[in-house]
């Protein structure tokens, strides 16, 4: 499961037309030069779009109503011949003929929240009930914990391996991980779920157990889509209104301030990031993708606290990307 998906910028407003150059959007389905819908990608354009609807007063109302309709029709629900009790009950995949996961599934949410559909509209619902299977929480993931997982909390990308620890020792082949775990606890947030829920109290004791902004926590490969993780965490805290997390030794962490040291130490001399630990089927992700989720998390760094219109190493990091 890639954790990295390629991010689509614009200088100034978002422009629907240069959105959709190239990929022609019918609500009946699909594109004029493809197929299939990649979901992550039309999760970043209806978030672009929404934002542009918002600066521009109406003006791209019906072109938003496109993707929208899209996101309904592609999930996994009863008109699909899915059953509520279905682990993929809710989900969304890469298109239309992939199996759901937690990328795209908390993309779709976070991007139809952005575009103005409401909290408790059934998609949003029914969305809710997938990624919450993907979550080991004794008595919410399809497996019941016995207590003492030190995993117990977090997400996984596949409702089917959100299992808990078994009595002999054992576990499931994929453990919950750091993006995972923080895409859960946004998407719930976008949802209404309240702060106080138990999946989300879930995420955050997970997140305390296993804090770290040196690598990604879960990854076999400790590095391997850091940039993500760090992206998803910076929007999660920021989500919760944290800018403070208290870890499981009883460190409290300013995670903004060691965030941007930790961007700065990784920032290359042209104003770049990379990440060559990447694994072979996370190859594609080059410095584009990198520095763009680099940039984001820069943004929620600076969120409510005007990285704009202070000094401080947020803005000088930004000055830096010129190549």
């Amino acid at each position: 499961m890639s954790v990295n998906q390629p991010v689509r910028s614009s200088v100034g407003k978002p422009d629907a037309e240069a959105i959709l150059t190239g990929r022609r959007i019918d609500p009946g389905g699909k594109s004029e030069d493809d197929p299939s819908h990649n979901f992550g990608a039309l999760s970043w354009e209806l978030m672009a779009l929404a934002t542009g609807e918002q600066l521009a007063g109406g003006r791209y109302q019906r072109i938003l109503e496109q993707p929208v309709a899209i996101f309904r029709a592609s999930q996994w629900d009863e008109t699909r011949g899915c059953s509520k009790t279905h682990p993929y009950y809710g989900g969304t995949g890469y298109d239309e003929r992939s199996t759901p996961d937690l990328l795209h599934t908390a993309q779709a949410v976070q991007a139809l929240r952005v575009a103005g559909i409401p909290a408790d509209d059934p998609y949003v619902q029914r969305a809710v009930i997938f990624i919450s299977r993907c979550q080991r929480l004794n008595g919410l993931s399809d497996d019941r914990a016995d207590g003492g997982d030190p995993d117990e909390g977090g997400l996984t990308f596949d409702p089917s391996k959100a299992t808990s620890s078994k009595r002999d020792g054992t576990r499931s082949s994929r453990r919950p991980c750091g993006a995972a775990t923080c895409m859960g606890l946004s998407s719930l947030l976008a949802a209404g779920i309240s702060p106080e829920d138990a999946r989300i109290q879930g995420t955050l004791r997970w997140l305390r157990a296993h804090y770290s902004l040196d690598t990604h926590p879960g990854m076999t490969c400790a590095n391997e889509g850091l940039y993500r993780y760090y992206y998803e965490f910076a929007k999660a805290m920021t989500g919760l209104g944290q800018d403070q997390l208290r870890d499981a030794r009883g460190v409290v962490h300013n995670w903004r301030g060691e965030l941007a040291q930790r961007l700065a130490a990784r920032q290359r001399p042209d104003g770049s990031w990379v990440n060559p630990e990447e694994s072979a089927e996370q190859a594609w992700c080059g410095p584009v993708t990198i520095t763009s989720f680099a940039l984001l998390t820069l943004d929620q760094i600076g969120d409510s606290r005007g990285l704009n219109r202070r000094r401080g190493q947020g803005a000088t990091l930004l000055k830096k990307v010129a190549w």
